[in-house]
């Protein structure tokens, strides 16, 4: 579900989505089953079924949150993978030795979303990050499509990817989690970072870098799969 809500909110329609997420389950799933077992969930997060509710991306507070299972792959990377994992998703996206030691350093002392900023900066050539940054991972997409853009010439025109139910989604988050819990230090001002899973069909430039790591965990919220 995280990163089905992730992609509806970076503007996937719901027949992409349809499309996208039946050629994900293809090898084990054959398109009769899919259309049976699975659509129904995909189209219920695009307020098509059920109760037709909206629903809107999960915030950065909400990820850092949650509770993976073992072998899942959602969640935030900085938050839930190990050392290792991290280290080598750092090393992946071009950050050298100097920058995996300060992201590794911010995530031992629980600082999730400045490691995040952190990485942002790293992978946009160490210019200065955002402030939606590190708070959501559609405005990170956001934040870095608007610098690509810039890098082209282009209008850095703002994405609507966090409407205004989903700001609010973001605001209550972050009111409910001590800011001590991820960032304790104040002082921290790091200018500035992304996770796995991104799709062909969606993939906006080789620099973003979507921070979802572990495999979608099967919910029961009424007739809502993980996908």
């Amino acid at each position: 579900m995280q990163l089905g809500l992730f992609l509806k909110g970076i503007g996937l329609s719901l027949s992409d989505a349809l499309a996208f997420w039946k050629q994900a389950f293809s090898r084990r799933t054959p398109p009769e089953k899919f259309d049976k077992e699975y659509a129904y969930n995909i189209r219920h997060n695009y307020g098509k079924e059920g109760k037709r509710v909206q629903y809107t991306p999960y915030g950065c507070m909400k990820i850092i949150s949650s509770q993976p299972g073992v072998g899942d792959h959602h969640g935030c990377p900085f938050r839930h993978s190990d050392e290792d994992q991290l280290m080598a998703l750092l090393k992946s996206r071009g950050i050298d030795r100097e920058g995996q030691d300060q992201i590794r350093e911010l995530v031992q002392g629980h600082h999730y979303q400045v490691a995040c900023t952190r990485v942002w900066s790293l992978t946009h050539g160490n210019t200065s990050v955002p402030d939606t940054v590190g708070n959501h991972p559609n405005a990170y997409f956001d934040a870095s499509r608007q610098y690509n853009a810039s890098l082209q010439g282009g209008t850095q025109t703002k994405l609507e990817t966090q409407p205004q139910e989903q700001k609010q989604q973001t605001d209550n988050e972050n009111a409910e989690t001590s800011a001590a819990d991820i960032v304790s230090d104040e002082t921290i001002k790091l200018n500035d970072v992304d996770s796995s899973h991104q799709s062909n069909t969606v993939q906006e430039e080789n620099q973003i870098l979507i921070p979802t790591t572990q495999e979608e965990n099967k919910q029961t919220e009424g007739n809502e799969m993980e996908y």
